[in-house]
């Protein structure tokens, strides 16, 4: 005798991911470092024309990224007109970080008169 499985793939509304399930206030209070870094090279052409070219980069971590923090996987036993809810009430609140870093290349004249 042969085994079946029924799987059930449903879209979702969005209005499906802000149900009492997923909405939540929560405060996380994360210690986190940010620190920078630049550094700036330079070249007199002249006595009054400057040259310069910059590297910068920024770390910081524990970030927290809004789209991260969405649980997409809803239990639709808990979307109406359905019976008796069967299983976690899904989605719920998850509380991811990251780390972020952004860099930037920066040129410039600098003229003096």
């Amino acid at each position: 005798m042969a085994a079946a499985a029924e799987i059930v793939i449903a879209a979702v509304a969005a209005p499906e991911l802000g149900r009492p399930a997923a909405s939540c206030t929560d405060t996380v209070n994360v210690p986190t470092l940010v620190p920078e870094l630049g550094v700036k090279f330079g070249y007199n052409f002249t006595e009054h024309l400057r040259g310069y070219v910059g590297y910068d980069v920024l770390y910081a971590s524990n970030v927290v990224r809004p789209g991260d923090q969405v649980d997409t996987f809803v239990n639709s036993s808990f979307i109406p007109p359905r019976g008796t809810p069967v299983g976690a009430p899904l989605p719920h609140f998850q509380f991811r970080t990251t780390d972020f870093w952004a860099q930037g290349v920066s040129f410039g004249l600098e003229l003096r008169y």
